[in-house]
Formats: C-alpha cells, structure tokens, sequence
C-alpha cells in the first residue's frame, strides 16, 4: 500500500486504484493522454496460489517448484518474511525469490507490453 500523497501526475482517478492492487499479482498504470506521466508497474509482494495450480504442470514453470505450498502471508505473519528477519537459510532464501520471479516471469507479455509502449511513445515526441 502506498502511503502518503504520491504526486505522478495520474487522471480519471487511477491513482486511487493503488489501495486495491495488492489483491493482484501486476498493475500497470499509465495515462495515455499524457505521456509525460511516468508508466507505473507495480508487483507486490504476494502469492496467487491458483495461478500456481494453473501453471506449475507447464514445463516453463517447472523451475519454481519450490513455491508450491509457499504463501507470503503466511512467511509475513509466522515465517521467515517477518519484517526484520534477516536471517534466511537457503530453502527459505529460494522460495522469497522463486514467488518473485514467478510473478515477473508469469507476467512477462504484460510488462514487455507496457515498456514497449513507451517506447513508441517517446520515439513519435
């Protein structure tokens, strides 16, 4: 959650939106009125187990294995995510960065959508 009065420019209430994204695994915002606004693409900190269950048989995903069972909410309240915790082992090390990349990975087209985007809006300034 972003506190404090975050100034980018944002129209049409998008900014409004960021108190509702942590429920989702990507938000992108963008004005496509105004270009001049900084693309915003936010992935929190947070596991959706059921886009695990959909994608952990597909072999690009395989890798992440480890994330099976793993849930950020859980590591935060009792598990090793705690706030000042900064002492992992190598199995818990793995499963923090394995949510992580899933999400990025699992979210690729999106992203690669919006930095291309703004490419081509800067390249027709």
């Amino acid at each position: 959650v972003i506190k404090g009065n975050l100034k980018l420019g944002f129209k049409n209430g998008n900014l409004r939106k960021t108190m509702v994204v942590a429920q989702f695994i990507i938000s992108i915002f963008k004005d496509e009125q105004d270009v001049s606004v900084p693309v915003v693409i936010y992935i929190p900190r947070i596991t959706d187990t059921q886009l695990w269950k959909e994608k952990k048989s597909d072999p690009q995903y395989k890798k992440y294995y480890r994330i099976d069972g793993f849930d950020f909410d859980q590591c935060l309240a009792s598990g090793c995510c705690k706030t000042l915790n900064f002492h992992y082992t190598v199995r818990e090390s793995n499963q923090v960065m394995d949510q992580m990349e899933f999400n990025v990975v699992v979210n690729e087209s999106q992203i690669i959508n919006a930095i291309e985007w703004v490419i081509e809006q800067k390249s027709t300034q």
